[in-house]
């Protein structure tokens, strides 16, 4: 078999898991067949908090209490154990971060965004109906791609999520591509994954 070309982590959102987004992780598989691609578990059991029952799926971080002033801590705090996790995939693929992406959607576009803004950061993010919750490290290895996707409808993570973090990343001189589609509730819709897929594509495709 021969070494991937690059490496895609997915990254599921708050009482999901690695299985809720293996169908999406199958089909960038399918769009990059010389990639790697890996739907990830969050870390911890869902604690229940927000709606559910504990135990049910994961969480990348507990959304009990949580606010606009408590928040990036929490991120802070759940950063490592996913930076761990990649580069544990890093060095099981033989491949450096300039041909690796990830993909988070809700809670794992959060931390996706949270990896992107780093001082060692992923080469290309996608996040899907996320926020930016963590500060712009003021030195990055190297300047991520950022793809930024969210429904104007959304109830959860609000739309201006996305916006504002659009403007806190170009502030910062990190390329950004955004894309917000009218009527999209709280999920990845058809055309969210293709604009994603597209992103992919251009960003990790043999020779790009």
């Amino acid at each position: 078999m021969s070494a991937p070309s690059a490496l895609i982590l997915v990254l599921h959102g708050l009482g999901a898991d690695a299985a809720d987004l293996q169908p999406l992780a199958d089909n960038f598989a399918v769009a990059l067949p010389s990639a790697r691609v890996l739907s990830l578990d969050a870390p911890h059991r869902f604690d229940g908090a927000g709606a559910g029952a504990p135990g049910f799926g994961r969480q990348w971080f507990s959304i009990a209490g949580v606010s606009d002033a408590n928040r990036d801590g929490r991120i802070a705090a759940a950063l490592p154990a996913l930076e761990a996790m990649i580069a544990a995939e890093l060095a099981d693929a033989g491949l450096m971060r300039d041909r690796l992406a990830v993909v988070g959607f809700s809670q794992g576009a959060m931390m996706a965004l949270a990896a992107a803004v780093s001082a060692d950061p992923p080469a290309f993010v996608a996040a899907i109906a996320g926020r930016l919750s963590a500060p712009i490290a003021s030195s990055q290895a190297r300047s991520p791609r950022v793809l930024l996707a969210h429904g104007d409808a959304d109830p959860v993570v609000p739309v201006r999520g996305s916006r504002d973090a659009e403007s806190a990343l170009r502030a910062a001189g990190i390329a950004v591509t955004s894309f917000v589609e009218p009527g999209i509730g709280h999920w990845i819709s058809e055309d969210e994954e293709q604009v994603v897929t597209d992103f992919l594509r251009a960003a990790l495709s043999p020779g790009a």
